[in-house]
């Protein structure tokens, strides 16, 4: 099992990076919020892996944190959710995000990930809720962290996924009282750097 992986950043596509760990090169898969957080080539990187064994491929999936490999881990345990699947889903929004949603059994989230039709949603809620919440700390307290519906439906209505417009909402700082203007103004901000 390769557990991880530390060295060179090679080269980079759409959901993939080369590393070069000092004279082999691994061809890593990864989610697309990733790739921008690693640098350019040549930066140093370290990822935490998970590797697939097929008959006729051996596949490395990459992330951040161990959190979020274990999410991965945990999605491709519910049935008719493969290894590609599963990174569609961690490609949609934050693992907290994504945990958070199915914590608190938001299906519509769920589904509008790509490939990811109702059933699938609901199978994912059911098969993880539970696990989720004995399992993830970071989403021990969900309802406090909740996006505004308000803003949620501003920037749905504006042409962004749901999960997009959760990314967006989540990262900003629950601290202080902000209205929902100002939310939706901050999160468009967000949205607008992701898509440079």
């Amino acid at each position: 099992m390769i557990a991880g992986l530390k060295g060179t950043l090679q080269a980079f596509g759409a959901e993939w990076i080369e590393i070069d760990t000092g004279g082999i090169v691994y061809r890593v898969s990864v989610p697309k919020p990733i790739i921008p957080r690693l640098g350019p080539t040549g930066s140093r990187v370290q990822l935490h892996t998970y590797l697939q064994v097929k008959e006729d491929a051996l596949t490395l999936f990459g992330f951040s944190t161990r959190e979020e490999r274990h999410l991965f881990e945990l999605l491709i345990s519910v049935s008719n959710v493969g290894p590609k699947t599963a990174l569609t889903i961690m490609s949609s929004a934050t693992a907290n995000a994504i945990a958070s949603a199915i914590v608190s059994g938001d299906e519509r989230m769920l589904s509008s990930v790509p490939g990811i039709g109702a059933k699938t949603a609901a199978r994912l809620v059911l098969e993880l809720k539970d696990k989720l919440q004995k399992e993830w700390g970071a989403v021990s307290s969900v309802s406090a962290s909740a996006p505004d519906s308000e803003a949620l439906a501003a920037l749905t209505t504006l042409g962004y996924t749901n999960a997009e417009a959760r990314a967006a909402l989540e990262s900003i700082p629950t601290d202080k009282k902000i209205s929902v203007e100002d939310k939706i103004r901050i999160a468009l901000q967000n949205l607008g750097k992701h898509q440079r």
